[in-house]
Parts: structure tokens; sequence; C-alpha cells
């Protein structure tokens, strides 16, 4: 498997041989975002400025999205059909996050920093986050800003941005998390006929430590869990809900990056994993926060856990002991600092070239079209008229079974070849192929990308079976060592 398959998306057609050092070059890059302004042959140029949406930005469509939603449902001088008419058309006209998609998809078939991509990916995948109540309008955020900065300083950063982003605090509920003896837990008991709604939702605790960091070895209990959700009680409010940022407003708390509500969080010590956060006069929910994030992130178990991770996803599905003890040893020795662990996990992968690494369908996908020069994805300006992928190519992503907009569990898309290898899945990739083969324009031949892949002769005895070009293609792209398998 060529490595650039392994590390990367593959080589456009005048791109040089991947290197270790032009890898690294890559993961360190902050390569101009590129984007597509039409499919069919407009320069490739820099991602227009309007369509890179701010936090702010996002969270304000959001709120509109929401409300106008519900304007529509409660209007009673519509009939059923009427209100269905109106709601699809608000879905066209508020979908940023298909921007997100297509952005995505030109970075990386066109893009300069494929390398780099792999590793936000990867990051992506492990602090999943799924399409529920408004989540699609931030998630793109959480992958260009949070996760593609944070790769380039520590994970105990990492760790702490993501958990604390509105994406993750509202794919894992803990806006509704407001603890029984905070100030507002207290106005609740005295006064019951208000229905003021409190309590601690312990979803996105549970998941910081059993997928996020520790790991379920490290034998946490759910005293742990629940500890841990009420150091996180008071992270977050309904971000998308008009009448929730008014009241917002008027206290001042306006701030995204540091979306707190002090008299929502529950007071008093926490122990967590043995150790004691307290909430006492000389700390508060913010720093305790920080704290247990900080002490997560150093935590044997969550470097042991992640190096695999990290060598299940970039070297081998089943890595070695020795592997994994390369991987953690850079952790321990950087303190954490990604950019030292990356650069280890790349000189592993590179010196593991031989060991078989199958590829995700996405990864997959973007290897076809950028190693082939070839497209299927609109360009920005055929977003609402493309004819075979509206929705910024939503379909596409739906098709091969891995869009990362989906509804999707927390514990992210399987790093295991047996979940991607089934019948429906093969079949996929082969419609898939054919559509890049009949509609991607490829610029180059199947016999010229085996000779710049240095593919063996196994692969090349596959290829030459197809009778037609057409067949070479699907042979040659859904081959053993394409995948990765």
């Amino acid at each position: 498997m060529n490595i650039s398959l392994r590390v990367a998306y593959g080589l456009k057609p005048n791109e040089d041989a991947l290197t270790l050092t032009s890898a690294l070059t890559q993961l360190n890059s902050s390569a101009r975002q590129i984007g597509v302004r039409s499919r069919s042959g407009s320069p490739i140029e820099k991602w227009p400025k309007e369509l890179t949406y701010s936090l702010e930005d996002r969270v304000k469509e959001a709120r509109l999205f929401r409300s106008s939603r519900e304007q529509i449902r409660r209007n009673q001088n519509l009939n059923s059909e009427q209100k269905m008419t109106l709601l699809r058309r608000l879905r066209r006209e508020s979908n940023l996050w298909h921007f997100d998609q297509l952005r995505l998809a030109h970075q990386a078939i066109f893009g300069d920093d494929p390398v780099r991509q792999r590793f936000m990916t990867f990051w992506w995948n492990h602090f999943s986050v799924g399409n529920t109540k408004g989540t699609r309008f931030y998630t793109g955020d959480l992958y260009w800003n949070v996760i593609g900065n944070g790769i380039q300083g520590t994970f105990a950063e990492l760790l702490y941005n993501v958990t604390k982003h509105p994406a993750m605090l509202t794919y894992l509920d803990n806006v509704y998390s407001i603890g029984e003896n905070s100030d507002k837990g207290v106005r609740a008991k005295l006064n019951p006929d208000r229905r003021i709604r409190v309590g601690l939702n312990d979803n996105l605790a549970r998941e910081l430590l059993e997928l996020h960091s520790v790991s379920t070895s490290a034998h946490y209990t759910e005293v742990d869990i629940k500890n841990t959700a009420k150091i996180l009680s008071g992270w977050g409010w309904q971000f998308n809900n008009e009448r929730v940022w008014k009241r917002l407003v008027k206290l001042g708390l306006t701030d995204l990056s540091e979306p707190f509500i002090d008299h929502h969080h529950e007071p008093g010590d926490k122990v967590v994993l043995g150790k004691r956060y307290s909430t006492g006069i000389f700390s508060s929910g913010q720093e305790s926060l920080k704290e247990l994030i900080e002490d997560l992130a150093r935590n044997k178990h969550t470097i042991r856990h992640l190096s695999k991770k990290l060598c299940q996803h970039f070297i081998n599905e089943n890595p070695s002991e020795k592997d994994i003890l390369l991987i953690e040893s850079a952790w321990h020795d950087s303190k954490g600092d990604l950019r030292v662990v990356h650069r280890n996990v790349l000189e592993r992968a590179f010196e593991a070239i031989n060991q078989p690494k199958f590829q995700w369908p996405i990864t997959w996908t973007f290897s076809i079209l950028r190693i082939f020069g070839a497209n299927i994805f609109a360009g920005w300006e055929e977003l609402e008229s493309d004819p075979f992928f509206d929705g910024g190519g939503s379909r596409l992503y739906r098709e091969i079974g891995q869009n990362f907009w989906s509804k999707r569990q927390p514990d992210g898309f399987s790093l295991k070849q047996e979940d991607w290898t089934s019948s429906e899945h093969m079949d996929r990739r082969m419609r898939v192929s054919n559509l890049v083969f009949s509609y991607g324009n490829p610029g180059i031949s199947c016999d010229e990308v085996i000779s710049r892949l240095g593919m063996t002769r196994k692969t090349r005895n596959l290829v030459s079976k197809g009778r037609t070009e057409a067949e070479k293609f699907t042979l040659l792209t859904c081959s053993p060592e394409f995948m990765g398998g």
C-alpha cells in the first residue's frame, strides 16, 4: 500500500511522492483553504471568506432556523402540505453546513495538506458529534477551528476546548444539566409550582471518561461519572433557543468560547478517580473543569487508550505492543504535545508500509478523486443546482455510509475492517467507483496510477482482466491494495 494512501489521500496527478519530510511539513502547515467555484472547469480558488462562518454566525443561524421552524409549525392558517413546503424551503435556505460538507471535500481533493487533514479527521471521529438539536450548524467550527488549531498544541488543550464547545455540549445534552443545589436548583425547590427544570445530565460526563479520555480500563465508577457531571453542570445553554439567548444577553452571558452559567453549577467538592475538586472560595466551576481535564489528559489510561487508537488508524488495526509503547513514550516525553505524538505516528507509519491498513469509505473516496484528478462534488456556485449531489455532497456521504453530519453514535465510526467489508459496503464502493468514472472526468489512466503508486504485480494482473476502461477503473479502485485490505 502506497504511503500516500495510508497517511494522506493519495497523490494528485502531478504531485511529488510523499516523503516523511514532506508529510511532516504538511502536518505542521497552515495551508490555504481550497474552494471550487464550479465543477465544470473553473479555476480552483481560495475558499470564499463569505462562506467561512464564525461560531457566532453559526449560533445565530441556528437560532433563526429554530424560531422560523416554530413559527411555521404554529401557523394555524396553513395546512399540513403548505407547512411541509415552507419547512423544505427553510431547510434549503438555512443549510450553511452544506458548505462545510463541500469545503471538507474540496480541501481533501485539491488541497496541499492531506496529511494534516487525516489527523484532523481522526480527532473529529474521536470526538464524535452527531446531528441533533442544531449541532449541524456548529460541527464545522469544531472541525476547522477547534481541532484544526488544536492539533498544534497539547491534548489537554484540545480536550478542554472540545468539551466546552457548543457542538459537544449540545450533542451530549449538557445544555440541560443544572445542579440540584445550584442557585437555580434552590429556587426550583422554593418555587415548586413554577416548574423550573433542574437536574444533572451525565451523558457528557460518561463519554468524557469512557470515550474521550481514560476509557473503561481506568475502572471508574458511577460515582465518578456523577461527580464529573457535577463539575460539568452549568456548562452550556440551549444555543439555538431564541428565548434562552435573550435572557442570557440580559445577564451578559454571550461568550460562546466560555459558555458557563455560574448559577446553574452544582456547588461543593467533587471526587473523581480519587482526586478532590473544590469549588470553594479559591476555585470555580470553570477552574474545576480545566483541572479535571488536565488530570484526565495526563492519566496513563488516557495515554494508552489514545496511543492504541492512533496506531489502529494509521499503522495497523491490530498494532503490536511495540508500536503502542513507542507512541506512549512520545506522549509521556512531550507531556501530551500532539505535534510530537503525531510525528512519531508518522515515522512509524512510514516504517510499517507493508502492513495492511484498510481505508475508511470517506478516505477511499477522497483518494480516488485526488489520485485520478476527478471530481463529483459541486462547486459552491452549484450548491442548489447540482443534478447529482445536491446538499453539498450529503448524498455521496450517505451513499458511502460515512456522513460526519449524520445522527451517529458517540463512539464514532469503527476502526475495524470487518465493519466496512460487508457485501452491502462493497456494493456501495463499486457504485461510487462507477460514478466517479462516468461523471468525474478522471484525468489519468489506470496504468498511470498503477505506475505512480508503485502497485504490486498482483494488482496489475487483477486490473488487466478488465475488458473496458470502466471495468479496469473499478477493479483498481476496489482492489485490496487500493483499499488497504
